[in-house]
């Protein structure tokens, strides 16, 4: 287990509440927000890989969008990726928010809901990636990687 994810739970647990949700008892924080150090190390399967490709995939001329919006603005304030909610089950990225100041990245990755022992690893890998690509392209570093999380939960068992 990672890091990020041992004080996460920790915090879950010492800091959170129990609610039942989708009949599965879990533990959870509302309105919490962390960051991830870049070099904090991830462990991905394959089908986390794949699943992370896909999603990759979903906001790709998003990702393209914010490129070029920042090529003609590198201080834009409007470079947004954002992640589909008409559909079935909503996706739990909401957006994520890229900013570029004296080459550096800062990234802010909003989600409605973030399952810390199933999904946190795809989700840090998601955004890192993406921060990589604006990076590349702009010959910057990543500063930030701020999560703004509404629920931070994982589940307990199933009721």
């Amino acid at each position: 287990m990672n890091n990020v994810k041992r004080h996460l739970i920790n915090d879950i647990q010492e800091y959170g509440h129990s609610t039942i949700v989708d009949n599965k008892e879990t533990k959870e924080l509302v309105g919490f927000q962390f960051s991830v150090n870049n070099d904090e190390e991830i462990f991905l399967t394959d089908e986390d890989r794949s699943y992370i490709e896909k999603k990759i995939q979903e906001v790709r001329k998003d990702i393209d969008r914010c490129k070029v919006l920042l090529h003609k603005d590198r201080n834009s304030r409007q470079a947004i990726i954002p992640f589909l909610q008409d559909i079935k089950i909503p996706n739990c990225f909401v957006s994520i928010n890229l900013l570029i100041r004296d080459d550096e990245v800062y990234c802010f990755c909003y989600s409605r809901s973030l399952d810390v022992k199933n999904k946190l690893e795809c989700d840090i890998d998601i955004c890192r990636r993406i921060c990589s690509e604006i990076c590349e392209e702009f010959d910057a570093n990543l500063k930030l990687l701020k999560f703004i999380v509404g629920s931070l939960h994982y589940y307990a068992k199933d009721n």
